[in-house]
């Protein structure tokens, strides 16, 4: 008897121990039960945010399959993030979006007619291309609707043994930069999102890569005939398909004849 006494009291100060342990263990499981509830008492309840469900493109109007709807903690939501689906379908990323990442007010556009951002050092002109100004307005430039990246072909008028001619001189024309900015950017008072409005007459130049021997070319025909441009389907875009003219030093009147049927 005295022995099981003496053995309940050499294990009291192990059990006093464990008693605390258990209190501590309970005080911060309450404290970070405490942490995580709100205000009210409950658990904050995670916030709809819109997500890319695949790459994005920038200048792509955006479609209902590429957005899917995710619950984020609502302090991980990024500032302007949209919550419904709806409110992004149409509008235009102004640059590349990953898989996953979360679309905001910031980088998506009302339309894609002006994508602003740093300039890079060089022109994007292909090697053994140059770059070449060609004269637009609303009329001959797709009511201004041409911008840069977009292909375009090149329409040439003039006269034939027959009589005037308007004939196709250069397919898929690269357009690297359009001159002479022409939109409004407003940015509206509720929804946050950047919209663009252009103003009539379109881009007063286009900036077009082409080899040297069309850039001497498209002098003559500036200089005597009238250009006018069509602009491509995105689906078409794609590698020149009509020859470029044979070069020599200089182009005359006879070499248009020559290469393209009509004298300018």
């Amino acid at each position: 008897m005295q022995e099981a006494i003496a053995t309940v009291r050499q294990r009291r100060p192990f059990t006093i121990v464990g008693a605390v342990l258990a209190l501590v263990v309970l005080g911060a499981f309450s404290l970070v039960v405490i942490t995580t509830r709100g205000g009210g008492g409950t658990v904050a309840a995670n916030t709809s945010t819109v997500v890319a469900a695949t790459d994005l493109q920038s200048r792509t109007p955006i479609s209902k399959d590429q957005l899917q709807v995710v619950q984020f903690p609502a302090e991980f939501v990024p500032a302007g993030a949209f919550a419904n689906v709806k409110d992004v379908v149409g509008l235009v990323p102004v640059t590349d979006i990953r898989k996953g990442q979360p679309l905001t007010n910031n980088v998506v556009i009302n339309a894609s007619d002006l994508i602003s951002g740093q300039e890079p050092a060089f022109l994007p002109i292909p090697k053994g291309f140059v770059a070449f100004t060609l004269p637009s307005g609303e009329q001959v430039g797709v009511a201004g609707y041409i911008q840069a990246g977009d292909y375009i072909d090149i329409i040439a008028s003039g006269n034939t043994s027959k009589g005037a001619i308007s004939k196709t001189i250069f397919t898929n024309v690269h357009v690297i930069r359009v001159g002479a900015a022409t939109f409004d950017v407003k940015t509206g008072s509720t929804s946050g999102v950047t919209s663009i409005q252009s103003r009539p007459g379109g881009g007063s130049s286009l900036t077009v890569a082409v080899s040297q021997c069309q850039a001497e070319y498209l002098v003559l025909f500036m200089a005597s005939s009238g250009l006018r441009y069509t602009l491509l389907s995105h689906s078409d875009y794609g590698p020149a398909t009509t020859p470029d003219p044979p070069c020599k030093s200089g182009v005359t009147a006879a070499d248009v004849l020559a290469n393209f049927g009509f004298s300018p």
